[in-house]
């Protein structure tokens, strides 16, 4: 006898804390909103950069970051990836893929490479 299927509970809407962004599109709604309300149309002229980071790589950029925690993850198009700190833009460790341009298999599996700053 196969028992009956149960309804596996709903993903969460939001993460733990509202600065975290660890979906393309924030929630699993694909909504984008934002609950943070520090930016409103009083002090939005106001608004300057922070910080820039170049990662090296010229190719165009096109996965999104993920914020968790205080930290920037961004995936780069040469197998890249960085984790930023985001009040700072300082690079706290980046992995590179060392084996770029073959397949891998059992026999010529290189661990990656990652360094620390």
């Amino acid at each position: 006898m196969v028992p009956p299927l149960r309804s596996q509970p709903s993903p969460p809407k939001n993460s733990s804390s509202p600065a975290d962004w660890l979906l393309p599109r924030r929630t699993y709604d694909g909504t984008a909103y934002s609950p943070l309300n520090q930016i409103n149309t009083e002090n939005i002229k106001s608004l300057h950069l922070a910080w820039s980071f170049a990662t090296g790589v010229v190719e165009g950029h096109e996965a999104p970051p993920i914020v968790n925690n205080g930290v920037m993850f961004v995936a780069t198009p040469e197998a890249q990836i960085l984790a930023l700190d985001v009040r700072t833009g300082n690079l706290l460790w980046r992995y590179k893929q060392v084996n770029l341009g073959r397949s891998v298999t059992a026999s010529n599996a290189n661990p990656p490479e990652t360094s620390r700053v």
